[in-house]
């Protein structure tokens, strides 16, 4: 291993694990979101006085727009400005999503935070399946290569 990723002097964790408990917990309170609003959606139907159902689909549309159209321009920002420099503003455009979904008081907060979360997902996804791989190196140097099945612990 390189030894940035295997040195640690003063003897906490090491860098790499630091990054693979950060990656995770970010993947997994995004997969949260992603799972829990579709159940919730028709108490917030309720809750908002919503009456178009076509409205409430108009929710997760917007969502998944966003975060599909973002997935090729963050790679390209991620190969010219870094992938790390790429997740923080992503996940944090993510959060404030989030949290605009949980405060919003009527469907066109609903419908902004719904779409900012699916942006900041859509940097988030790429860059975590391809972030931790320099930081693993087998014995011989060579790196692993990219799978669902490695990468997404």
């Amino acid at each position: 291993m390189n030894k940035q990723a295997s040195a640690n002097p003063k003897g906490g964790m090491e860098y790499w694990k630091k990054i693979v408990i950060l990656f995770c917990l970010g993947w997994t309170v995004i997969w949260i979101y992603r799972t829990v609003l579709n159940p919730i959606l028709p108490e917030i139907k309720v809750q908002l006085g919503i009456e178009s159902d076509a409205s409430m689909g108009l929710i997760s549309s917007l969502f998944f727009l966003a975060y599909t159209s973002m997935q090729i321009p963050s790679g390209f920002l991620a190969d010219k400005f870094g992938r790390k420099i790429m997740l923080i503003p992503g996940f944090l455009i993510f959060a404030f999503g989030a949290f605009t979904v949980g405060i919003a008081p009527s469907l066109l907060f609903l419908l902004v935070g719904s779409f900012l979360a699916g942006l900041g997902q859509g940097t988030y996804y790429d860059r975590l399946t391809r972030s931790p791989l320099p930081l693993f190196q087998m014995r011989n140097g060579a790196s692993p290569q990219p799978s669902s099945t490695v990468v997404q612990l």
